[in-house]
């Protein structure tokens, strides 16, 4: 069946099944990197938040034969929990920047991928990247759930775009999360599921490859941003690295030698285009940082670095 043909019989199906005040939206909501995918919102009488959830292998099942009735029971135990574990004090972070702006933590994604989905968000521009703030409102070994702080949000808190960055570069620079390991540490590390991640000590860049991240290996690569921590990275190398963009969690840290820059785009490239998912990427370019800044690789690029 057509997507939007099933979006349409099930948002039907689940009101009619909910009732009493109950509101189901079903519809395509856009993600990074012009990803879209199949949210189910389920608003309860006099309830002011609304949970989502993401439906696209329940697509796919219907696609493989799975009934529309089948279908929506799974997604009613799907909003039955998410309900039923929705923290009270999730809605506070929302609708107070006093609150909020204790659990904003900065993200970047590629500014060419994502030129619709910035229109409405809060971000700023660093070397092609754009780095945008979240609020975190709930942490768990799987990752962190966030929301996006969209520009009616910073609005209705009457809080100017710089005040938000500037809030959420103190709140993330200060938690000190991020790290670096041999990148096959971390890959014994993720294997043996064993998700915790040491900051740079004196014995950590014993080989050539590194991982850096943060603590929960999720969203990451934002640790690029953070200068004085690639100064530390800069000093236990001993020089300028190269950083490959794995993903939007992780980047690969190349301490400079004589490499073909072509050759490491070839392999961004390659990574992306079979390993990463499309939600996932954050670039295809190589960057260089060089003591104090950082560029793309093969150009000069202004010094854009947060200090």
């Amino acid at each position: 069946m057509d997507k939007e043909l099933f979006m349409t019989e099930l948002e039907q199906y689940l009101n009619n099944r909910y009732g009493d005040g109950n509101k189901v939206t079903v519809k395509l909501m856009l993600k990074n990197n012009g990803v879209s995918r199949i949210s189910v919102m389920f608003k309860q009488a006099l309830e002011p938040c609304s949970p989502t959830i993401y439906i696209d292998e329940l697509y796919r099942d219907y696609c493989n034969g799975e009934s529309l009735a089948n279908i929506a029971d799974k997604i009613l135990v799907l909003l039955d929990s998410a309900c039923r574990h929705r923290n009270r004090y999730d809605l506070e972070m929302i609708r107070s920047w006093e609150i909020a702006k204790n659990h904003l933590d900065l993200r970047i994604m590629s500014k060419q991928l994502n030129a619709e989905l910035l229109k409405g968000i809060v971000y700023y521009e660093h070397i092609d990247f754009a780095v945008y703030p979240v609020i975190v409102v709930d942490k768990t070994r799987d990752g962190t759930a966030s929301i996006k702080i969209t520009k009616e949000l910073a609005n209705e808190w009457g809080v100017s775009t710089d005040d938000i960055l500037r809030a959420a570069m103190i709140n993330t620079w200060s938690q000190n999360r991020y790290g670096c390991k041999r990148l096959i540490d971390a890959i014994k590390s993720i294997v043996g599921n064993d998700h915790s991640y040491s900051i740079v000590n004196n014995d950590a860049f014993e080989n050539e490859m590194y991982l850096l991240s943060n603590t929960e290996l999720h969203f990451g690569a934002a640790a690029i941003l953070d200068t004085a921590f690639m100064k530390f990275v800069y000093e236990k190398i001993g020089g300028a690295f190269y950083v490959l963009p794995s993903s939007v969690h992780e980047c690969i840290v190349l301490r400079k030698r004589n490499i073909d820059v072509n050759a490491l785009k070839e392999l961004v490239k390659h990574v992306n285009d079979s390993v990463v998912s499309k939600e996932e990427i954050l670039s295809y370019n190589v960057y260089f940082f060089d003591g104090s800044k950082l560029s793309i690789a093969d150009e000069g690029g202004d010094d854009l670095c947060i200090e």
